[in-house]
């Protein structure tokens, strides 16, 4: 006879990825600290942080994953596009040479803004999800 286990109805099922749960603060370091290690490497290290959060949201299978998933493809698109909108733009004589030269710190500091926003935005879907899981799991977390 099988033994039968006692499960609160609301509580969520633990998932087979759910060993691979970690803290999204974690990832949030990770997406900043990237750029500094693999920058010479890699064209656009935050894209693995980006990975790693839709992994983390699937592993936790949290009520805000349509809105996580929604945020990781806008900032996969805004970190694949920012430097070909601006090819464009200037292609279109939109923008000069000089013109992106004399702003480009601005530029810069306006496009790690916007990254910065999008995981900290991941950050506050997942956490919620993340310390549920760490309370009800805690042996796993």
């Amino acid at each position: 006879m099988a033994a039968a286990s006692y499960r609160i109805i609301d509580e969520p099922a633990a998932s087979p990825l759910s060993r691979a749960i970690v803290n999204p603060f974690l990832i949030v370091l990770a997406g900043m600290l990237l750029p500094l290690l693999l920058g010479s490497a890699m064209r656009y290290p935050q894209l693995l942080a980006l990975l790693w959060f839709a992994l983390n949201g699937i592993a936790l299978r949290g009520p805000t994953l349509r809105q996580e998933l929604a945020w990781i493809i806008g900032g996969a698109a805004f970190l694949l596009g920012f430097l070909p909108a601006f090819r464009l733009a200037m292609q279109a004589d939109l923008l000069s040479v000089s013109t992106v030269v004399a702003y480009g710190p601005y530029i810069a500091i306006a496009r790690s803004a916007i990254i910065l926003t999008v995981l900290y935005r991941l950050y506050v879907l997942q956490n919620d999800s993340y310390q549920l899981h760490r309370y009800l799991h805690g042996d796993r977390a």
